[in-house]
């Protein structure tokens, strides 16, 4: 199971834009987008659990909440749009634009602050691995 769906991408970037972002070779064919979007998903999963590793949840996720599937879903969305290469400018400075920035901060922020405690998931945090300080007859040691 992944945190993200092909319904939740169709939910957030459209069904349509889904589709030609997933048809690399743009020929419709749809095994090859239903198989371009399944490998995005699994790609956005390692996403996620690579950068909130280290942070106070334990990953994978066994039941992420709803604001880690948000972040999937951006991720995905993001790398298929990323795969057709750069197709946007700006008209004034002519310089190429990512069209979905704005997502793509939206889940790297999101990440920072569950990293930072600034969010508080709606999961029971990962058992806490660091040294504590101990009294000489506390009965847990």
């Amino acid at each position: 199971m992944t945190y993200a769906s092909r319904d939740t991408l169709n939910t957030v970037f459209g069904r349509a834009n889904i589709d030609k972002w997933a048809d690399l070779d743009n020929d419709g064919d749809e095994d090859k987008i239903e198989a371009r979007i399944l490998a995005v998903l699994d790609q956005a999963d390692e996403e996620v659990n690579d950068r909130l590793r280290r942070g106070p949840y334990t990953v994978p996720f066994t039941s992420p909440s709803a604001k880690i599937v948000r972040v999937a879903t951006l991720f995905a969305g993001v790398f298929l749009y990323e795969a057709r290469g750069v197709q946007d400018f700006d008209q004034e400075t002519h310089k190429a634009v990512h069209r979905l920035a704005y997502q793509k901060t939206e889940a790297e922020t999101t990440c920072r602050k569950i990293l930072s405690g600034q969010f508080v998931l709606s999961v029971i945090p990962a058992v806490v691995t660091y040294p504590r300080v101990v009294a000489d007859d506390d009965p847990a040691t």
